[in-house]
């Protein structure tokens, strides 16, 4: 069982043929000039780890750092060969706007090795199909993909999956931490950041005791004493922009501050 996993994860010609003509822009140009966003990709794949069933507010993420590494620990369904080849690659995804899911696994794993953050080394451990896998990409040159191996584990873990980074500076580390602190404050999961909690806009909102509403797929809360002053705008929990209420109903466009605001030829539907 296990040569038969390994054996599947490795691809012959996967690097060779995939990543050498698209490595260069994919890893560089995601998110234009924050290159510390890409650490959302990796909460987006560990929140996405769990199982449709799986309340999102039940599902643990633990985050931890050292001076030049950052970590990612879910305890999900871990990752199966198809899940692994995706991550040798480039170009492959399992999320085809699927609504039950945040993010897109594969090519969004990749911009870590964006050049500006100088990542040295990534290395995976998951569970695969019982058993224990552990891929490492090692940083040859910061513009050419990396060097991939792949080896079974003799060892139990106590998680399902963890993304391990490793930089030459320091300085990548905060770049990261700060983005993914950004995204943090909008998924209503368990996180934690070096064994610290991190409490969402969510937690706030309840203690505060704001108006609740959960319509399916569409949910939100409306807190007292703003009086619609600002409106935040979240697709699958990340932030998308900020808006009055009145541009929310007018699509953006100028208030006439009659009926005509509420045509049904121009409100916007969301």
């Amino acid at each position: 069982m296990k040569y038969r996993v390994t054996e599947q994860i490795e691809l012959a010609h996967g690097l060779e043929v995939d990543l050498k003509e698209g490595w260069k822009k994919i890893t560089s140009r995601q998110f234009g000039g924050n290159p510390g966003r890409a650490a959302s990709e990796l909460l987006q794949n560990a929140i996405d780890s769990y199982a449709a069933d799986v309340p999102i507010n039940e599902r643990r993420i633990d985050i931890k750092t050292t001076q030049q590494s950052l970590s990612v620990i879910d305890y999900g369904s871990g990752l199966d060969r198809k899940k692994l080849q995706l991550l040798v690659t480039l170009g492959g995804t399992d999320k085809d706007n699927n609504a039950a899911t945040i993010g897109f696994f594969g090519v969004g794993f990749f911009s870590i090795f964006n050049p500006r953050l100088q990542t040295n080394r990534v290395r995976v451990i998951t569970r695969c199909e019982g058993s224990i896998v552990e891929l490492t990409f090692q940083v040859n040159h910061p513009e050419e993909p990396p060097t991939i191996t792949v080896a079974v584990l003799d060892q139990t873990i106590n998680f399902s999956t963890c993304v391990e980074v490793h930089f030459t500076t320091p300085s990548s580390v905060n770049l990261c931490l700060d983005a993914m602190e950004n995204a943090l404050r909008y998924y209503p999961c368990r996180f934690t950041i070096n064994g610290l909690q991190h409490h969402s806009i969510w937690e706030h909102a309840r203690r505060e005791k704001a108006f609740m509403f959960d319509d399916g797929f569409c949910q939100g809360f409306i807190e007292r004493g703003h009086y619609f002053e600002s409106v935040t705008m979240l697709c699958k929990y990340e932030r998308i922009m900020s808006l009055s209420m009145d541009a929310l109903i007018t699509g953006g466009h100028n208030m006439t501050n009659s009926l005509d605001d509420y045509y049904p030829g121009s409100m916007p539907c969301i």
